[in-house]
């Protein structure tokens, strides 16, 4: 089932013209949001997906969203015999809008997902509250409420979900890197992080760098990199919501840079001193 998230909603119209409210888009015709099934792995773990499908002009955000924008959040509390999900994110596109560059999918995003069971001789109960944003001239915040059982459920989408698989993010050895390095220093507001990547040029006229870290509440400020040769070489801050000095040194940092056709993961950027 699917609905608007109705104070957001009355948020966006307070600043559109009386004229131009009764002409707000309706979300049935904007975007459609699935769960579907997959198939059993043979460790007791189930495969399946969440599809969001968009209308021409609209698109959704990547889990980041880049310059501006709202990445997907997700709540899974109400499932029943889950254990814990793995989101497996196909690359996304770079858009350019009003000056920006935001991460995200146009037309159809499939957003494959493993889920472990708790008791793997048990069936699933999926359920899941998923918050996301759409835009074209507007953004508007959508609430979709998700029901799957995969043990009852016919039909494993196979193929889409397949397809969206062989879209993730190469490895860094798959791609060719050759070396990563990454190093914070303290700042007043958290901490300056550089990088270096020795990695041949993605296809295409831009490479973005995204970095994540496990460390709860940091704030990464969008990179700068330029290359030298065979190297890329990457800037960014990061910030602690409450923008004062971060309490410990963030961990886990994660990048992905992303080109116009492939992306390279790199799953955890060695730290230097």
């Amino acid at each position: 089932m699917l609905k608007p998230i109705l104070c957001a909603i009355a948020v966006l119209a307070s600043g559109v013209p009386a004229q131009a409210q009764d002409v707000l888009p309706n979300l049935a015709d904007i975007v459609e949001v699935k769960l579907i099934k997959g198939w059993p792995l043979a460790n007791g773990d189930h495969v399946g997906a969440v599809t969001i499908t968009l209308a021409t002009g609209w698109k959704t955000y990547w889990r980041v969203a880049g310059e501006t924008g709202l990445p997907p959040v997700f709540d899974w509390q109400g499932s029943g015999n889950l254990a814990a999900v793995e989101y497996h994110w196909p690359r996304p596109d770079i858009i350019e809008t009003d000056g920006l560059q935001i991460l995200g999918f146009s037309g159809q995003l499939t957003l494959p997902i493993t889920f472990r069971p708790e008791n793997a001789a048990k069936p699933l109960a999926l359920v899941a509250s998923l918050d996301l944003g759409v835009c074209r001239e507007v953004c508007i915040p959508v609430h979709a409420d998700l029901e799957l059982d995969p043990d009852r459920q016919e039909g494993a989408q196979r193929l889409l979900i397949d397809m969206a698989l062989a879209d993730q993010p190469r490895t860094g050895a798959d791609a060719g890197l050759t070396d990563a390095m990454c190093q914070l220093v303290k700042t007043d507001d958290g901490y300056h992080l550089s990088a270096r990547f020795d990695l041949p040029m993605l296809e295409g006229r831009h490479e973005i760098v995204v970095f994540e870290t496990a460390t709860p509440d940091i704030w990464i400020t969008p990179s700068k990199s330029h290359r030298d040769g065979p190297s890329l070489f990457v800037e960014t801050d990061l910030l602690d919501y409450a923008n004062k000095a971060a309490s410990a040194q963030p961990t886990g940092i994660r990048a992905t840079i992303i080109g116009q056709k492939i992306a390279v993961d790199v799953a955890n950027c060695l730290m230097k001193s």
